[in-house]
């Protein structure tokens, strides 16, 4: 069986190392040509990656005139609300302002001056008070209030779960309520960093799909769905010393969307391109060697993962048999071109337990004679399993090379790709779908878990997977608790979780990012480049 599983993945192989990508591209964990020790980051400015300077200079004052970025995914529209796509948080960045950023664990004021707690469920939470869209109507807190609003009915509002309610004092005055103390490690980021900012005199929904109008430090020029978005300087921006994670280091930006590994390799070789993450594994590495090329790979802090529809997959002895069929590591390196470690959770988030690189004790490891021991006592009737993934080259990779490891155990499937909002609505229909290929992530390892088990998306019914169990919630709630948030908790959730078969971590994302050597540092944040941040040689 063993040798079957060989020889079908060496012709997978070919097609897989041509066609890696993602969202963003998962590579292995070593830092070509001299990147900084500590992967993503200096001491001076969270996210940034260094290298020495290149050959072709920029403008002379630090900003590049212009930049091409190859977008992975077309964002859909421009809304200022995601649908769980990492593709929008690169321009977004650049568009939108938001109350705080959240950079290297810190929440960075922003639109915000500060917060002060005024008791365990509310704090008041201030303004700036010369914050203005790109068409001058000024930002008050009742426009902040409008923009919460409007997130939270848009259905996109993941990981809200204490957030009760926000209300305006005065012009740049915010209160804003919790259902109860404050003191849950996941999701806090997500109430305040992730609202994306407008006026509500600005606001037309139906005009913001394709032409928003916003606060950022870049106005939105231009967007073509499926083909671009071009993003120019905002000379009128109201921050004279913005965050970290919004700077103006370009004049302007072009994010063409390139969904394919190999256009990215054309692109960045015939200078239409000048960064991409979406580089295959095979070229990185090409490119990695050529001093004419700036390049780094970095792990993030997100996850892929594989979810199983506990109402239509009941077993879990059938659910674990599907994960014992699985080899983690060959699957890791046809898609990143080496081995990195396969463990529930990134060594960039900051609870990451070490002891779980030891597959042996806490994962699934690859078993095809268990697997097919499981399968049997299941009582798998042979019916042919519906797998659903993201549309992105990596999802579509990893769950065609899934679906080679099940034939060999004698399940069939089928593949469906689906964008981000479909997933979304999939979610709660539980005849839409068996398996799902998908992300989870946030600045801790107990975020992904929060976006995984939290029932307040689904009305406090079940959580993601359809699963129903009040022992996982339990294990979760002290996992996810500021004073129990301890290895042993975050471990005991999983291993749970392992033998319940409820979802299985395929591999941590790296990302492999390769430039023109006109840039000299790429700036991470939540798992990719912001383009705008990134050093450009002067």
């Amino acid at each position: 069986m063993k040798k079957l599983i060989a020889l079908i993945l060496a012709l997978v192989m070919c097609f897989a190392l041509v066609a890696c990508g993602g969202n963003p591209t998962p590579t292995n964990t070593q830092t070509p040509s001299g990147n900084t020790e500590q992967p993503g980051k200096t001491d001076d400015q969270p996210g940034k990656t260094d290298q020495p300077a290149a050959s072709r200079d920029a403008d002379g004052n630090g900003r590049i005139d212009e930049v091409t970025f190859a977008l992975p995914a077309d964002p859909v529209n421009m809304l200022p609300w995601d649908s769980k796509g990492n593709q929008r948080k690169i321009s977004y960045a650049a568009i939108y302002d938001t109350l705080f950023d959240f950079i290297d664990g810190e929440y960075v004021p922003n639109v915000a001056t500060g917060y002060t707690e005024i008791d365990e469920t509310t704090w008041e939470i201030k303004l700036h008070d010369n914050v203005k869209d790109w068409e001058g109507n000024a930002l008050t807190a009742e426009d902040v209030v409008f923009c919460y609003e409007n997130y939270v009915n848009s259905g996109f509002a993941v990981k809200f779960n204490n957030f009760k309610s926000l209300e305006a004092k005065d012009d740049t005055t915010l209160i804003m309520t919790f259902n109860g103390p404050n003191t849950a490690v996941a999701g806090l980021d997500h109430v305040l960093c992730n609202v994306q900012l407008y006026t509500r005199a600005a606001w037309d929904q139906e005009k913001f799909a394709t032409a928003p109008v916003a606060t950022g430090p870049y106005k939105l020029v231009e967007y073509v769905s499926g083909s671009k978005i071009v993003v120019e300087v905002n000379e009128d921006y109201w921050n004279a010393e913005p965050t970290a994670m919004r700077q103006q280091n370009a004049d302007r930006i072009v994010y063409n969307i390139v969904t394919e590994g190999a256009q990215n390799v054309v692109g960045l070789q015939n200078g239409s391109l000048d960064i991409s993450s979406n580089v295959p594994a095979e070229n990185f590495e090409q490119f990695a060697a050529d001093s004419k090329y700036f390049t780094a790979s970095v792990p993030t802090n997100e996850i892929y993962v594989m979810l199983v529809n506990c109402e239509t997959v009941p077993s879990a002895d059938m659910r674990k048999a599907l994960f014992y069929a699985i080899d983690s590591a060959a699957l890791s390196t046809i898609i990143n071109g080496s081995s990195p470690t396969v463990a529930y959770g990134s060594p960039a988030s900051p609870d990451y337990v070490k002891d779980w690189e030891n597959m042996e004790t806490y994962y699934n490891t690859y078993d095809v004679e268990k697997a097919a021991e499981l399968l049997k006592a299941s009582g798998y009737d042979g019916r042919t399993l519906h797998m659903t993934c993201l549309s992105e080259e990596a999802y579509k990779n990893i769950a065609e090379m899934v679906m080679v490891f099940w034939d060999a155990i004698g399940v069939k499937c089928e593949i469906e790709t689906i964008d981000s909002a479909i997933q979304s609505a999939y979610s709660t229909d539980s005849s839409k779908w068996d398996i799902n290929v998908t992300n989870a992530g946030g600045s801790f390892i107990v975020n992904s878990m929060n976006r995984l088990y939290n029932t307040t998306d689904f009305g406090g019914e079940y959580s993601n997977g359809f699963v129903v169990d009040e022992k996982l919630w339990e294990l979760f709630g002290k996992a996810n608790s500021a004073a129990t948030h301890t290895p042993e908790n975050l471990t005991a959730i999983y291993e749970y979780i392992t033998e319940m078969g409820y979802h299985y971590v395929l591999m941590y994302m790296n990302s492999s990012a390769v430039a023109s050597n006109v840039v000299t540092g790429f700036y991470y944040w939540d798992s990719v480049i912001l383009p705008h941040c990134c050093e450009y040689n002067v």
